[in-house]
């Protein structure tokens, strides 16, 4: 994060760099920021309660522009599960790194952050086009 006189001024993310889509970034941002964890996992984070998950994605896309919201939840989904398949490939190729995230529970938290996201999907996918 990069901040100007104490508010976020950007985001800079270089792990797993490469070109993307705007939902595909767009959904990243929502899943680590809003954030769309898992609610254990986002107490875990430091949330003491849940955030307001509708106004904070509408923040967001609002902020962004973003008109074609259209299973906008479902490109969530599908970050998370391209980021658990990355963690747990790099790991299983012996990356140091990947295998502690992979040792530290962090890969098991995408998989029970997915499995939410797919039976909460309806309900969320209705927060970001309302």
């Amino acid at each position: 994060m990069v901040s100007r006189d104490g508010e976020l001024a950007a985001i800079i993310d270089w792990d797993l760099a490469g070109p993307g889509s705007v939902q595909s970034e767009l959904a990243f941002i929502a899943w680590q920021w809003v954030p769309l964890w898992h609610p254990a996992s986002t107490r875990a984070l430091g949330w003491e309660e849940l955030p307001d998950i509708k106004r904070r994605l509408g923040l967001l896309l609002d902020s962004y522009g973003l008109e074609d919201r259209s299973d906008f939840i479902d490109h969530v989904i599908t970050r998370v599960v391209l980021h658990y398949e990355g963690i747990t490939t790099r790991a299983r190729a012996g990356i140091p790194a990947y295998i502690e995230i992979v040792r530290k529970g962090h890969a098991e938290n995408m998989v029970r952050t997915a499995q939410y996201l797919r039976s909460t999907r309806d309900e969320l996918q209705a927060m970001v086009t309302t």
